[in-house]
C-alpha cells in the first residue's frame, strides 16, 4: 500500500513499479526497504525533483497480522521548507539558461567543446544523472583543473533552475632554457 498525496509523484513511482525491490512473499528486511527508498529517490531526482531526497520516504510495517509476514505501507511525506513550515507538494524543476564562468572571465574551451561536454539540456526536467555525466565529461578535459555546477533558482520562474558551470583551467606549461 502507498500513501502519496502528490499525484505527479505517485504517477512516476507507479511507472517504475517493474523495478521495485519489494514483492509480495519476499522476506521482510530493513536493508531492502532502504534500497527501495534509494531506488525511488533516484527515479524522482532524475525526473525533475531537484530537492527531493530519500528522507521524504518512509515505511510502516505491521507484523501482528500473521506469523512470519509483514504488511508494509510506503509513505511519501510532502515537502517542508523548514520544520515549522506548512507541507506543500514537491516542486518539479526544468532547466533554464545554462551559463559558464571562469575566474579569469575568458572561457578556456571552444563553444563546441562546452556543448559536447555539457549534458544538462535547457528545457528538460532536472536530471541528476545528467549532472554527473557533465561532471565526468568536464573532468576528462586536460584543459581544466576542475569544474563545479551550481543550480540557481530562476528569479522570475520558480519552476526553473539555471545551472552555472564554473570552469577552472589548468595552468599553462612554461619552459625555461
Amino acid at each position: 500500500e502507498r500513501e502519496v498525496k502528490d499525484s505527479a509523484l505517485l504517477d512516476l513511482i507507479s511507472e517504475s513499479d517493474s523495478s521495485s525491490l519489494l514483492r509480495e512473499g519476499i522476506p521482510f528486511d530493513v536493508n531492502t526497504l532502504d534500497a527501495e527508498r534509494s531506488r525511488i529517490n533516484s527515479v524522482l531526482v532524475n525526473n525533475g525533483y531537484y530537492q527531493f531526497n530519500k528522507d521524504h520516504i518512509r515505511f510502516e510495517a505491521d507484523t501482528t497480522e500473521a506469523p512470519l509476514q509483514a504488511w508494509v505501507k510506503m509513505i511519501v511525506d510532502p515537502y517542508r521548507a523548514s520544520q515549522n513550515a506548512a507541507p506543500v507538494s514537491h516542486r518539479r524543476y526544468k532547466i533554464g539558461h545554462v551559463s559558464y564562468v571562469t575566474p579569469e572571465g575568458d572561457l578556456p574551451l571552444r563553444q563546441s567543446v562546452l556543448d559536447r561536454s555539457n549534458h544538462i539540456v535547457e528545457g528538460s526536467y532536472y536530471n541528476e544523472h545528467d549532472m554527473h555525466s557533465t561532471y565526468n565529461a568536464f573532468g576528462m578535459l586536460d584543459a581544466l583543473l576542475t569544474s563545479s555546477i551550481r543550480m540557481d533558482h530562476d528569479p522570475v520562474d520558480s519552476t526553473l533552475l539555471n545551472p552555472v558551470i564554473r570552469l577552472i583551467p589548468t595552468k599553462p606549461n612554461s619552459f625555461s632554457a
